[in-house]
């Protein structure tokens, strides 16, 4: 019985660190959904509509951040104050709240993604 290595180290490394770029852009993506769709608050609908995401990435390195649009200067005061009544939808901390959901899959979508490309 024998076994073959498929893929050097360096090229695991490579792919690996591919996965896990594609994992958290989309896990980016999936705070903006969730703030857009479910939990910024609605007034006229230009706080969730100004949400959006930006990637950067320089060579294996990635960084995701979602936003809400210039101008928003409100945005953080609905975000902070907890007192706030929110009778159209939406509720406070509606940007830490979609993060903390979506925290609960990294490991998950990571792991997926790095089987996904060893196979």
């Amino acid at each position: 019985m024998s076994a073959r290595i498929k893929y050097t180290g360096r090229q695991l490394a490579v792919m690996t660190a591919q996965a896990l770029a594609s994992s958290i852009e989309g896990l980016a993506l999936e705070v903006e959904r969730q703030v857009k769709v479910e939990r910024a608050p609605v007034d006229s609908g230009e706080l969730r509509g100004g949400v959006h995401t930006e990637h950067r990435r320089q060579g294996l390195k990635v960084v995701s951040t979602v936003s809400t649009g210039e101008g928003q200067e409100y945005a953080a005061v609905q975000h902070e104050n907890e007192w706030f009544t929110h009778p159209r939808g939406g509720e406070p901390k509606y940007m830490r709240n979609a993060l903390e959901a979506v925290g609960l899959k990294v490991e998950e979508t990571v792991a997926g993604a790095i089987r996904a490309k060893l196979n």
